[in-house]
């Protein structure tokens, strides 16, 4: 759109609409209706597909109908007009007028490990737990009524036991994000300079067609001259802490339980 230069006889002043001046005798610009016309259609253009009915008495609708026209998918037409978050397992039901989503699936962390009661003469170390495998896929079909699965957080190891392996999340057959293994459980040492306790597996992707990313595995937990280097959980393939902390004790200590892993999610991006 432009100012209508091209029209004769529509009094611009210097490009500009102008105002009558009674008091000189100027004459004001003349809006052609083809001109008025024009503008305002291509404003009801973007109100009307930003999905607005068009109100005479609302002059903010135009950067309303930019704003939300400004959201993107990440794949493929449409706006965004819902995100589902599901904490637990349900069925998937589109929101009106949902078209295609984007979801993204992350399995429970595992827990971490325990330490056993000591001695005099012992220490403990354990590991910490994998982190849960993230999936993200965009689907145009199929999405309608299906199950979603969220993985259950591994729960930490107690009396020296492994930590329990986090959920497998999932949207129905087409993607899952299996969950992180625990972290190892520790033996009792008398050997204070060194004690160390193997890591943990992160999870495995399945089914993604836009990203598929492993769970981070813990490393090793080790035990320096009393001086802990613990047994830190992994995280998940988008990056969050997810899996959960292992543990360390000096002699004579009573048993410490490990600490849980998160649970898994999974979101829905809705597009129109």
């Amino acid at each position: 759109m432009d100012y209508p230069k091209s029209l004769p006889g529509v009094g611009l002043v210097n490009g500009k609409f102008v105002d009558e001046n009674p008091v000189v005798g100027t004459p004001g610009s003349l809006v052609p209706a083809s001109w008025g016309n024009a503008v305002t259609q291509e404003i009801l253009g973007v109100i009307t597909a930003a999905g607005l009915t068009p109100a005479e008495g609302s002059n903010a609708q135009l950067v309303t109908a930019i704003n939300s026209l400004m959201v993107q998918p990440a794949v493929g037409g449409g706006r965004l007009i819902g995100v589902r978050n599901f904490q637990q397992s349900d069925i998937y039901i589109p929101s009106p007028n949902t078209t295609s989503v984007v979801v993204e699936v992350v399995g429970g962390g595992g827990g971490g490990g325990s330490c056993p009661a000591t001695d005099a003469t012992q220490l403990a170390v354990s590991g910490g737990g994998g982190g849960g495998a993230y999936v993200r896929s965009y689907l145009k079909g199929g999405f309608a009524g299906v199950l979603v699965t969220v993985g259950a957080a591994g729960v930490g190891g107690v009396a020296g036991a492994t930590g329990g392996a986090g959920g497998t999340s999932s949207f129905g057959t087409a993607l899952s994000a299996t969950g992180g293994s625990g972290g190892r459980g520790a033996s009792p040492s008398s050997n204070a300079a060194f004690i160390t306790t193997g890591n943990s597996y992160g999870g495995a992707p399945f089914g993604g067609n836009l990203i598929n990313s492993p769970g981070a595995g813990s490393v090793p937990a080790i035990q320096l001259g009393g001086h802990l280097a613990s047994g830190v959980g992994g995280v998940d393939g988008c990056g969050t802490k997810s899996g959960g902390n292992g543990t360390q004790i000096d002699s004579s200590k009573p048993s410490a339980p490990g600490q849980s892993g998160q649970p898994g999610r999974v979101t829905i991006y809705e597009f129109s």
